[in-house]
């Protein structure tokens, strides 16, 4: 058994950079492209940015939380944020 998972093919993750653009008004978009063929991209929408009630949203908030990746074969190698001073 220790032979044959020596020679198991591990599956590899992928470095891709990451933008996360938080403008308020505007949808939340992320996009990947990765990052030895930035042809390669993906882009996602979602929820539009508001205000923050509280405590607004810190550049650090969102490379955590965005780069956390899972358990996708993606690990991030670089990141362009975009964030409207007060968002929520």
């Amino acid at each position: 058994e220790a032979e044959a998972a020596l020679h198991r093919e591990v599956p590899r993750r992928r470095a891709v950079d990451v933008r996360v653009r938080a403008r308020i008004g505007e949808p939340f978009a992320v996009e990947l492209s990765c990052a030895d063929d930035p042809a390669l991209t993906a882009r996602a929408e979602g929820f539009a940015v508001e205000p923050a009630r509280t405590r607004p949203v810190t550049r650090d908030d969102l490379v955590e939380h965005v780069g956390r990746m899972g358990g996708s074969p993606f690990t991030a190698a670089s990141f362009e944020v975009e964030l409207d001073e007060g968002c929520g």
